[in-house]
């Protein structure tokens, strides 16, 4: 849908320690099933990583993040 702010989000082919640094990221969230070398390359840098046991939706996400509080 146009004007759809979703859309508008950046998007990977593949999950990349390079294309995710490129965007000053606060938090990376990614699932268990993500190249453990690109999370601990994030790690390295700086960036705070959350790797998901359970990511089946947004639901599981929220509920992840919402708990570090």
């Amino acid at each position: 849908e146009a004007g759809d702010p979703y859309l508008a989000r950046p998007t990977f082919a593949v999950f990349s320690a390079e294309a995710t640094l490129a965007l000053a990221p606060d938090l990376v969230v990614a699932d268990r099933w993500g190249p453990s070398e690109t999370a601990a390359r994030l790690a390295e840098a700086g960036v705070p990583v959350l790797v998901l046991e359970r990511l089946e939706c947004l639901a599981d996400v929220r509920a992840a993040v919402g708990g570090m509080r």
